[in-house]
């Protein structure tokens, strides 16, 4: 695909598409998901923002350093999750992060399949050789997921950042490098390929 550092970014699955946050149209989805503590219990961000803060908040995500795309159900065209993206193009290094707002998607699959899309575009596009997720420890399902997509546990820092309730937890990192990730998907291609033949 053909996509400019600083332009907005559109990317598309078969179910989902994501598509920069415009600063100055902020839905109220969004507004409603950074005000329940339940939804927020993970994220790092300040909670019960309004809207005006929320544009405040997310004009430091510029399109080319940092991302921040709104992820939209295809069928219905509603906002449901936010997938964010940092660059560091001279490291070929990514740190993503994603929130699924709506709990009418949670356990959907949805961040398999958005952050499958995510991974071919930093890998592909944007020529990668590591994407970065830090994951606090009880995080069960985030732990899980990355996992699932073959990220490695690189380690895990004790007591590393204060929660919305004000006690420490520790954070675990995950990474997948570009050479691991394309010998993944030959082996998937082999194995596809074997069962067409059975």
């Amino acid at each position: 695909m053909r996509w400019k550092f600083g332009a907005p970014l559109t990317l598309e699955t078969e179910k989902y598409v994501l598509r920069s946050i415009v600063p100055g149209h902020i839905p109220g989805e969004m507004v409603s998901w950074f005000s329940d503590r339940e939804t927020m219990k993970y994220m790092n961000d300040p909670m019960d923002l309004d809207n005006t803060q929320l544009s405040k908040f997310f004009s430091r995500y510029n399109n080319s350093t940092r991302i921040a795309l709104l992820i939209y159900d295809r069928l219905n065209n509603k906002p449901i999750g936010i997938f964010r993206i940092y660059l560091e193009p001279k490291n070929e290094l990514a740190y993503t992060s994603i929130m699924i707002g709506d709990k009418e998607y949670w356990g959907a699959n949805v961040v398999i399949e958005v952050r499958e899309r995510i991974v071919l575009f930093l890998f592909s596009a944007l020529r990668m050789n590591k994407i970065c997720g830090n994951v606090r420890s009880r995080n069960l399902p985030a732990l899980f997921n990355y996992s699932r997509q073959h990220f490695q546990k690189e380690g895990i820092r004790k007591q590393q950042i204060r929660n919305h309730e004000g006690n420490l937890e520790d954070v675990v990192e995950f990474a997948l490098f570009k050479e691991d990730w394309i010998m993944q998907k030959r082996a998937e291609r082999a194995l596809s390929d074997a069962q067409e033949k059975v």
